[in-house]
């Protein structure tokens, strides 16, 4: 309970810097709408004292102040539903903003091998849109409770100075059980989070457009829905019982606040009957128990809710303070020869992907890494654009250790197309050109780069620059193939020196392989290429070739070298062959 505090503190901290003037308007309000309530009773008690003493005129005035009491607190209402439904609006930009600049700013792909990230980052996100609502929620309802409470008791306590020390120690049991309890509800909440990860995997592969066909071919929904049940069920069980518990805990407790609230009365009434308090004071003792019970436990739940939010803005903090392994001390250096110094790689909890690897990348050259699926390929693609860190040797960059270089910057340097690139839903421009695409002179860059990758009637086809791609934003949709050839525009538009194409063509067949690989030796020249592929029919355009098999660099040579070597990259030549020849033929047509 103790370590959340602070948390408290910080959150309403971030609350006063995303709007500062609207904060304090809010407490304003918050204030004198919880004092309202008291106020109307101690006019009303006023106003029972003075018809008691025969003198009825006396208490008009303070009738009309109960009714200015009354009436300010239904005008303060409204407005402080508005100040906070702004400030939600607010906090939740705030929120999602910065988990999203947080998870952009990650150097490395560490966290995201992690499950925990995972679940962790599901928590979060999941709680982005309405946590902080209900944070704000919770705690200016609190606070109006809290003002409402200490006047009441205030005023109680005018009347019978030991009544309000009584009712405080009656609650005190429920509060700390609510306290205790919070914690559990928030562990079966976070305890959920794997299964809230797989209900939105199950979602996603019975609405997206790529597993659509499967689905409907393999009747996937039956299993589908029985798989989402499950992790639904398991999830929300954990939930439910938490929230059990504190039920049953806080219905018991509540006996013993009725009790005392019981007790407080009838002394009050008892002494009303002998004088020794007016009847405005016994009215008043009537209604602060009539409202006090309720606010109370209002205020006692009502503080266990903002301990559970508070659960996931400590989450949110810690997502917020944490450090990725990768650092970089300095700027990246000029781009010369890269190379590879017995380098190994080990995925945590996983096996070891790459094994002593060591080769030299000079500039200008076309290096092609080639190797069956699992050979590691993909592995080395990581290392060098320094998502991960090599766990044994290293890489070095014109004679520096890519360790103590900005990740960052080093990748400025640097044009990817991997295998699984993005389809972004975003217009032609923004898939090719990102956070340029909003110059209008970066068009005709992007209609340059969209021609060199063979799409140059993509904008005709989807209908100009300002037409979204993607059928589920009501975008023009494209083919595998013309989503690839918008990757490739995209590496070739940031005219980097350094391009690496991790898999770039393997969803188009081998004559569009052909003619791709072709195209891009003729636009890549005086740049440093890396091909990563498993099909070989278009590495001939390679200065040289390295065979990669189960994490090593098992040959290295030109293609008729290797070929006439009859090792690996020979074997695997002969099983693809044909295809190519087929697609040689064509081009010749």
């Amino acid at each position: 309970m103790r370590e959340l505090l602070p948390v408290l503190l910080k959150s309403w901290s971030l609350i006063f810097q995303v709007a500062p003037a609207q904060a304090v308007a809010l407490v304003g309000f918050v204030f004198l709408a919880g004092i309202a309530p008291t106020l109307a009773i101690w006019f009303t008690a006023q106003a029972i004292d003075r018809l008691t003493l025969a003198s009825p005129g006396s208490a008009v005035p303070y009738a009309l102040a109960w009714v200015g009491a009354m009436a300010l607190k239904a005008i303060l209402d409204p407005w402080s539903t508005v100040l906070q439904t702004s400030l939600s609006q607010q906090l939740a930009r705030r929120f999602q903003i910065s988990t999203i600049e947080k998870a952009t700013s990650l150097p490395g792909l560490y966290a995201f091998e992690d499950p925990k990230f995972h679940d962790r980052l599901a928590t979060l996100t999941e709680g982005a849109s309405y946590r902080p609502s209900q944070l704000l929620l919770f705690s200016v309802y609190g606070l109006e409770l809290f003002f409402n409470v200490v006047s009441s008791l205030f005023l109680l306590g005018r009347v019978l100075w030991w009544a309000p020390v009584l009712l405080l120690l009656a609650g005190i049991p429920r509060a700390f059980a609510i306290f205790r309890l919070e914690d559990t509800v928030w562990e079966a909440t976070t305890g959920s989070a794997p299964h809230l990860r797989r209900q939105r995997y199950y979602l996603r592969v019975a609405t997206e457009n790529e597993t659509a066909p499967e689905v409907r071919v393999f009747e996937v929904g039956p299993l589908l829905i029985r798989k989402y049940l499950r992790a639904f069920n398991q999830g929300a069980r954990k939930v439910l019982e938490a929230q059990k518990r504190l039920a049953a805990y806080t219905s018991g407790f509540t006996l013993l606040d009725v009790s005392a609230a019981g007790l407080v009365f009838i002394v009050a009434a008892g002494w009303a009957s002998m004088g020794s308090v007016t009847p405005g004071d016994l009215a008043v003792v009537a209604q602060v128990l009539l409202g006090l019970q309720t606010n109370l436990f209002n205020l006692s739940y009502n503080a266990g809710l903002v301990y559970e939010n508070l659960h996931y803005m400590r989450d949110y903090f810690r997502f917020l303070e944490y450090q990725d392994p990768l650092t970089g001390a300095s700027g990246s250096p000029t781009l010369s020869e890269i190379r590879f110094e017995n380098a190994s790689f080990t995925y945590p909890g996983g096996g070891e992907a790459l094994k002593g690897v060591s080769f030299t990348l000079r500039p200008g050259e076309k290096l092609a890494i080639v190797g069956e699926n699992g050979a590691g390929k993909t592995t080395l693609v990581k290392l060098l654009l320094r998502f991960y860190d090599p766990t044994e040797g290293r890489i070095l960059v014109s004679g520096r250790d890519l360790r103590d270089l900005d990740p960052k910057a080093w990748r400025r340097k640097i044009a990817a197309l991997f295998q699984n690139f993005g389809r972004y839903w975003f217009n032609l421009a923004e898939n090719v050109a990102f956070a340029d695409a909003g110059r209008s002179e970066v068009r005709d860059r992007v209609a340059k780069s969209l021609r060199e990758a063979g799409a140059e009637g993509l904008l005709e086809k989807v209908g100009g620059w300002d037409r979204e791609l993607g059928k589920p934003l009501g975008g023009a949709e494209l083919s595998g193939g013309e989503w690839q050839r918008v990757a490739l525009a995209r590496a070739l538009f940031k005219d980097a020196e350094l391009l690496i194409l991790d898999e770039p063509t393997a969803s188009l067949d081998p004559l569009m392989e052909y003619e791709l690989y072709r195209r891009f030796a003729e636009m890549a020249q005086g740049k440093t290429v890396l091909f990563i592929t498993h099909r070989l029919g278009s590495v001939r355009v390679a200065d040289r070739i390295l065979v990669l098999d189960r994490g090593r660099i098992v040959e290295e040579g030109s293609h008729e070298e290797l070929l006439r070597r009859g090792g690996l990259y020979a074997r695997l030549w002969r099983v693809q062959a044909e295809q190519y020849d087929q697609a040689d033929e064509a081009s010749r047509e």
